[in-house]
């Protein structure tokens, strides 16, 4: 059963009703805030850090994007790294969109969300041969925060989480990330140096053990599971930018 606090109450009955995403939304919005508040009390503006945000964010498969009231970037997870050369990037010291059409809309969104204006709470950058990315703006009280979904990125939870909860092999693990990470059965087979029926067998064995009817199912399973249980290699790592 699901929680609510009374400030989700009080933001349900003056807006009829509230989505998960609003909610999840209202939730990364307070954690980014206090973690500003918190760090910001014992370092200097220019240096806010803000590791619990990016470690909510790292575990939900989205890149963060840590904007000063200025407009100037402070810091960047590393899911938010790897959008960087692929439709965003960075110039002198602000992030930018990498087509020129798209960025004039990415700064007038950045702008007006700084200036408490109304701005789009989303926007599309296009990537050549990619789906695009997804950035929405969340103000905070200092500054601004860009949430990056990249739709092409794979989430896969840790491999001894895949054993534990399944009983997998470790060749069934193998098999099993490969399918979550987006690639077909002869991939993975040509990676291993296996013929696909070999794979087709070992799969058909993990969507047993899974109790899922397919290689979607399979990934909706894995993706909720990764973001209940991250690589936790991932969680620690935080991109700092002096100005």
């Amino acid at each position: 059963m699901t929680s609510y606090t009374n400030g989700d109450v009080k933001l349900f009955n003056e807006n009829g009703g509230f989505s998960e995403v609003e909610l999840v939304t209202q939730r990364l919005e307070s954690v980014a805030n206090s973690a500003i508040a918190e760090d910001s009390s014992t370092s200097p503006a220019q240096e806010i850090r803000t590791p619990r945000v990016f470690r909510v964010l790292d575990s939900l498969g989205y890149g963060g994007i840590l904007l000063a009231p200025e407009g100037w970037m402070t810091s960047f997870n590393v899911r938010a790294r790897g959008c960087f050369g692929e439709g965003l990037a960075l110039r002198n010291g602000a992030v930018v969109a990498t087509d020129r059409k798209i960025d004039l809309q990415l700064q007038g969104m950045i702008k007006a969300a700084l200036s408490g204006k109304d701005y789009p709470v989303s926007l599309a950058v296009q990537r050549p041969a990619k789906l695009p990315l997804i950035i929405r703006a969340l103000c905070l009280d200092k500054g601004l925060l860009l949430i990056v979904l990249d739709p092409e990125a794979s989430l896969a939870p840790p491999e001894n989480v895949l054993t534990q909860t399944f009983g997998l092999t470790p060749t069934e693990v193998e098999i099993t990330i490969g399918i979550a990470s987006g690639k077909s059965l002869s991939e993975i087979a040509a990676k291993r140096g296996v013929k696909v029926g070999t794979v087709r067998a070992h799969s058909k064995v993990v969507f047993s053990k899974t109790q899922t009817r397919g290689q979607a199912d399979l990934m909706r399973v894995l993706t909720r599971l990764a973001v209940f249980m991250p690589k936790m290699q991932s969680l620690d790592a935080e991109i700092n930018v002096d100005k």
